[in-house]
């Protein structure tokens, strides 16, 4: 099938892989979080203030194995700051790995990163360091390729000695050659690197080419370095983020990147709440999301994200206005005690509650459920068909004081 929108680079959908996965599911899949890092990049009016981040990263450790706490190389400033988190973890024995990035031929950066690291006296932090290995890119750029990768492997080289972790970030992974990646990946893993990022950072792939490239990776590094674990980093310019990370856990992926709301760069990241109850319901974690997954939730608005109705998983999802629905609301509630054959998941799992909305297109059975499930109150008939009557001549949503004053005004006019 021909591309109808060609994007600069390789065309995975091309590329010749086996027909089936080369790697089994990992049995529990990591969470990477990047909201302090890659969340900055946009989708953001404000970056929190350090204390702020303190109580983001105790919510997150809930469930994310990995916080990325930022780029030193950006600003001093922002290096003492994230020596500071880093010892926030440290001291208060919150267990997540935290990890940090740079550029990784920029010595600079590395400098930066080791500065991280002798100021926490041992303390051990994690280096994802990347770079853009097409041939492509460095030709639009006027890089020299060679010299980049030189000094990239020689920056993998120093990071382990001064024993820290290293990651290597392929960015623009989906777009880039196998030709160009083999040679650049095996010199970093003879270097000791312990991480291999795979970035979809253009957010171009889809099913088909993203099962493509992880084939070809796994097949190639998977099985020759079984220490090495594998990241995923997906965007989600094409809407795919989520999807794409469910594909890439089929696929054998140890970790994925994610971010409250899905913000960062573009069209954002994948987003965090989404997928972690996804991983739990098509098994690769085992997450107790109840009383928990609220508290990542809870973070948004330092954020200063506004969720949309329609986010998955979120209070929107769990509402309905219509009437026939209504009805299996009710009934539920009075007999069946559960929704779970309605939604795909309960709502009390996620730390949500079922919800009618009503107007004009509700039923006789939202409103019941309104008034003696939510609001706990007795009714009768003429009540109902107060509550009813209002919601049938209102085009929009009936708040909470326009449903009260129905039924109180009854009560009054009976009296």
């Amino acid at each position: 099938m021909k591309e109808r929108f060609p994007v600069a680079g390789y065309n995975w959908l091309k590329h010749e892989t086996p027909d089936l996965p080369v790697r089994e599911p990992r049995t529990h899949v990591g969470l990477n979080d990047e909201a302090l890092r890659d969340g900055q990049q946009a989708l953001v009016e404000t970056e929190p203030p350090e204390e702020e981040k303190k109580a983001y990263i105790q919510s997150t450790s809930l469930f994310a194995e990995k916080v990325d706490l930022g780029f030193p190389g950006s600003s001093k400033d922002l290096e003492a700051e994230i020596v500071s988190l880093a010892k926030f973890i440290r001291d208060q024995n919150i267990n997540i790995k935290p990890m940090v990035t740079g550029r990784g031929s920029s010595r600079e950066d590395i400098g930066s990163i080791l500065n991280v690291a002798r100021a926490l006296d041992g303390f051990g932090i994690e280096a994802y360091i990347f770079l853009d290995v097409s041939k492509e890119r460095a030709k639009h750029e006027g890089w020299d390729r060679n010299e980049l990768i030189d000094k990239f492997v020689s920056n993998t080289k120093l990071l382990v000695a001064h024993n820290i972790p290293v990651g290597v970030v392929l960015e623009r992974w989906s777009r880039t050659s196998s030709e160009d990646q083999e040679e650049f990946i095996e010199m970093n893993l003879g270097e000791g690197a312990r991480f291999i990022t795979l970035a979809d950072t253009q957010g171009i792939h889809n099913e088909r080419s993203l099962k493509n490239e992880l084939r070809w990776t796994f097949e190639k590094f998977g099985k020759n370095y079984p220490e090495v674990e594998f990241d995923a980093h997906f965007h989600n310019q094409r809407g795919l983020a989520v999807a794409n990370s469910l594909v890439a856990a089929a696929e054998g992926i140890d970790r994925i990147h994610v971010t409250p709301g899905g913000i960062g760069e573009g069209a954002g990241n994948t987003d965090y709440v989404a997928l972690l109850v996804n991983l739990n319901m098509d098994g690769y974690r085992d997450d107790a999301l109840r009383g928990n997954i609220g508290r990542i939730k809870d973070t948004y608005s330092i954020f200063g994200i506004d969720v949309p109705k329609n986010a998955p998983f979120h209070k929107g999802a769990f509402e309905s206005a219509s009437g026939v629905h209504q009805s299996t609301f009710y009934k539920a509630a009075h007999e069946l005690g559960s929704l779970s054959f309605y939604f795909c998941i309960s709502p009390d799992e996620v730390d949500e509650k079922p919800t009618i909305l009503l107007n004009r297109i509700s039923g006789r059975a939202g409103v019941k459920y309104v008034l003696e499930v939510q609001e706990k109150l007795e009714t009768n008939e003429s009540m109902i068909d107060a509550v009813l009557e209002k919601a049938k001549n209102s085009r929009s949503v009936l708040s909470r004081e326009n449903i009260l004053e129905s039924a109180l005004r009854y009560n009054v006019d009976k009296e």
